[in-house]
């Protein structure tokens, strides 16, 4: 009787082992971001730079840190329309690039995101001129 017990309670312990989850997700919210740069420079080109930062909290009992191993690309989401036709298209205008991001165990953190682009000045116009375009 003891013997199942042991066994019984040594079952129980690896199930629970099991399914218990190993972590808990990180919860983040931005933060205000500073207004974006424009720098026209015609007839050359138009440059932008805009920053993003959210802080995480970090519920696990055991620090997480982000590193990012390469610049990442940026776009404009681009919707051009000529005669019947309605075309919508990734624009490449840049790059992008991270802070090393640490969570401490149940505590918090900053990431902050820095993008910086370039459009030719043409094209660029035409962009800012349609309104607001998503830049992803």
């Amino acid at each position: 009787s003891a013997l199942v017990a042991s066994c019984l309670a040594a079952w129980v312990a690896t199930e629970l082992a099991r399914f218990t989850p190993f972590w808990e997700p990180v919860h983040c919210e931005s933060l205000p971001a500073p207004d974006p740069v424009k720098v026209l420079d015609p007839p050359n080109w138009i440059n932008l730079t805009e920053e993003s930062s959210r802080r995480c909290d970090n519920p696990n009992p055991f620090p997480i840190i982000i590193e990012f191993t390469r610049q990442g690309e940026v776009f404009v989401n681009w919707t051009e329309t000529v005669g019947n036709d309605t075309r919508t298209y990734l624009y490449p205008v840049g790059w992008s690039d991270h802070n090393k991001a640490v969570f401490i165990a149940e505590g918090s953190g900053v990431q902050t995101t820095w993008m910086k682009g370039a459009l030719p000045w043409v094209e660029g116009m035409t962009i800012i001129s349609a309104g607001p375009s998503p830049i992803v």
